[in-house]
C-alpha cells in the first residue's frame, strides 16, 4: 500500500510469516475400530500498520521505506568455503537478483556479518535494496539475529541509502547464542561418519533437528535457526533454516524455499528446502517429517522420523499442493534417485496384490512394527489402498500378528496421502 504526503512517501511492504501445514492426518486405530481426528493448522501474518498513522515531515524527494519481514518461509558451498558471511557469499536467491541487486546484496552480508545495525549503501532505488535484503535473509540462515525488519531512508532516485536492521536478539547475547549454535553445529558434524557421502549428510541434518526439534506453533524465535539449534522447538521456517544451515556446514548445498500449500482448503504461508545431492536436486519438507507437528498421531506407535517428505520430486510437490512463491525460477526435480521408499525397496511403479501381501506378511514375520509403500501413479495407489484397508490383506497380515502374540486385539494406526501414493501402516 502507498501513503501520499506533501513532503515525504512512505511505503510498506508485508512479508507473511511461514506458516506450516501438514500432510494428510492419521487416524489412530484400534483393530477394526476407527476413532476420528482432526487436522492442525497455522497461519501467521504481521500486521500493517494504520494507514493513518502520522509520518514525520522530511526534505521534498526524500524517501522512508519500512520492512515488515517476519522471517518466513535457500546453498552451501565446499567445506573450506563454509563460512560464506564474511565474504559476501552467493546463495540460491542471489542467482534470481539483477546485477545491481547482487551488488547490493554484497554490500549487505558484508555489514551484517560485522552484526552492524545501521549502514549505508549506493543503490538505484528501493525496490533493489527490497530484493537484495530479502535473498540475503533467505540465503543466510547464520544471521540469526535479524528479526527481518528494515528501515530504509534516503533521496528518490540513485543514491546512497542509509538502513537500519532490527534485530530480535540484544547485541550482547549475539555471542552466546552463537556458541550454542556452534555446539549443536559441532554435534551434527561429529555424527557423520568418516567419509560421509552427500545423502550421508543430508540423511544425518534431517533426523538431528527432528530428532532433537518439536514443533511448537508460537515457539521463541521461531522464524530463526536458534529455534532449532538453541531451543529446540519451532516452525517450518525454522526447521527449513537450521536444515540449511547444517548442511552448509557440510558442505552440501542446499536452498531455502518459501510459498504456500493448501489444506483443507485453507491456504497457508510455508517453507522447505531443495538440495543438490551429487549434482542431482530434489525437495526436503522437514517440518512434514516431524511426528511431533500432527497432534492427531498416536506418537507411541510412530517412529521418532518419518521419510515421505525427505528427497521428493517436483510433482510430488505439486501433488501434495506446494507452490513456490513467484520469484523462484526452479529446475524441474524428476529423479526418485534418492527417494527413500526406491532406496528401501518400498516403491512400486504398479499394483500387485500379491506383491503386496507377501510384502505386509514379510513384515510381520520379522517381527517388524511398521510397512510402507510408495507407488508409481494414483491408480496404483488407490487399488493398494483398497486391497489393504478394504480387502483382506491388512487383516490377515494383524490378525497372524495378534496369534503369534497372544494378544486379542491390536492398535495400529495408518498414514495415507494422495499426493505422495503413499501407505504407511504402523503397530
Amino acid at each position: 500500500m502507498r501513503l501520499h504526503l506533501s513532503f515525504a512517501a512512505a511505503f510498506l511492504i508485508m512479508i507473511l510469516t511461514a506458516g506450516c501445514g501438514g500432510r494428510t492426518p492419521s487416524s489412530v486405530l484400534t483393530f477394526f475400530e476407527e476413532s476420528g481426528s482432526s487436522s492442525q493448522t497455522e497461519y501467521s501474518a504481521v500486521s500493517a500498520p494504520d494507514e493513518t498513522s502520522p509520518v514525520e515531515s522530511a526534505p521534498t524527494g526524500y524517501e522512508e521505506e519500512a520492512f515488515y519481514d517476519a522471517q518466513e518461509a535457500h546453498t552451501g558451498p565446499e567445506a573450506s568455503e563454509v563460512n560464506i558471511l564474511s565474504s559476501g557469499g552467493e546463495g540460491f536467491r542471489f542467482g534470481l537478483l539483477t546485477e545491481e541487486e547482487q551488488g547490493i546484496y554484497k554490500e549487505l552480508v558484508r555489514f551484517i556479518a560485522e552484526r552492524e545495525s545501521v549502514f549505508s549503501v549506493y543503490a538505484p532505488d528501493s525496490t533493489a535494496i527490497r530484493n537484495a535484503l530479502r535473498a540475503v535473509v533467505d540465503d543466510h540462515p547464520e544471521f540469526f539475529w535479524l528479526s527481518g525488519s528494515a528501515s530504509i531512508y534516503g533521496y528518490k532516485g540513485p543514491g546512497m541509502k542509509e538502513i537500519t536492521l532490527d534485530f530480535s536478539i540484544e547485541p550482547e547475547a549475539i555471542e552466546g547464542m552463537q556458541q550454542s549454535i556452534d555446539r549443536a553445529a559441532e554435534e551434527y558434524l561429529a555424527s557423520l561418519p568418516d567419509n560421509a557421502s552427500e545423502y550421508d549428510k543430508v540423511r544425518a541434518a534431517y533426523e538431528y533437528i527432528i530428532r532433537t526439534t518439536d514443533y511448537e506453533l508460537n515457539a521463541y524465535q521461531g522464524q530463526n535457526i536458534t529455534s532449532v539449534l538453541a531451543f529446540h522447538k519451532s516452525v517450518c521456517a525454522g526447521y527449513a533454516k537450521a536444515f540449511k544451515y547444517l548442511l552448509d556446514k557440510s558442505g552440501v548445498w542446499c536452498a531455502y524455499m518459501t510459498g504456500k500449500v493448501t489444506r483443507d482448503d485453507i491456504e497457508e504461508s510455508h517453507a522447505w528446502n531443495m538440495v543438490r545431492i551429487d549434482g542431482t536436486d530434489v525437495y526436503v519438507d522437514i517440518t512434514w517429517g516431524d511426528p511431533t507437528y500432527d497432534e492427531t498421531v498416536d506418537r507411541s506407535l510412530m517412529p521418532e522420523v518419518t521419510y515421505d517428505y525427505f528427497c521428493i520430486t517436483t510433482s510430488d510437490m505439486v501433488r501434495t499442493l506446494h507452490v513456490p512463491d513467484d520469484y523462484y525460477e526452479l529446475p524441474d526435480c524428476s529423479s526418485r534417485a534418492y527417494d527413500y521408499y526406491v532406496l528401501n525397496g518400498w516403491y512400486y511403479e504398479t499394483f500387485d496384490e500379491e506383491l503386496i501381501r507377501s510384502r505386509m506378511m514379510e513384515a510381520i514375520d520379522q517381527n517388524e512394527n511398521e510397512v510402507h509403500f510408495k507407488f508409481g501413479s494414483f491408480e496404483a495407489y488407490s487399488a493398494a489402498s483398497a486391497a489393504i484397508f478394504d480387502g483382506d490383506i491388512l487383516y490377515n497380515a494383524l490378525q497372524q500378528r495378534m496369534i503369534w502374540d497372544g494378544v486379542q486385539s491390536i492398535t495400529y494406526s495408518p498414514v495415507r496421502s494422495d499426493g505422495l501414493c503413499t501407505i504407511d501402516i504402523y503397530w
